[in-house]
């Protein structure tokens, strides 16, 4: 899955596919901005944190490496509009609606 995500991330022409793919492309980049941020305060602040709190610099590391992948574990959300299955599931619910409606009593 990974390797489809990155082919299709950067590719113009599967517009299509990237919808079907929105959450996860979502995910992908916001873990992306996670570990940038995480780099970038441990470049700064990781030193300091060691110095006050005791601990070692790879202990505090790997502390904040399991907490950035718990949340960007997290499953996209099933119910919204960019899952496919309830897309076509509204759609048939609407055209059933609107089918009801207009029959003739």
């Amino acid at each position: 899955l990974k390797e489809y995500l990155e082919d299709i991330e950067g590719d113009d022409d599967r517009k299509l596919e990237r919808w079907f793919y929105t959450d996860w492309l979502e995910q992908r980049e916001a873990r992306r901005q996670r570990w940038a941020s995480a780099k970038a305060q441990r470049g700064g602040q990781g030193s300091e944190a060691a110095e006050t709190s005791g601990a070692a610099p790879a202990d505090i590391e790997g502390e904040e490496e399991r907490k950035e992948d718990a949340a960007a574990r997290e499953d996209p959300r099933f119910l919204s509009f960019d899952n496919p299955v309830v897309v076509v599931g509204a759609l048939l619910l609407a055209m059933a609606v609107v089918a009801a409606s207009i029959r003739p009593a």
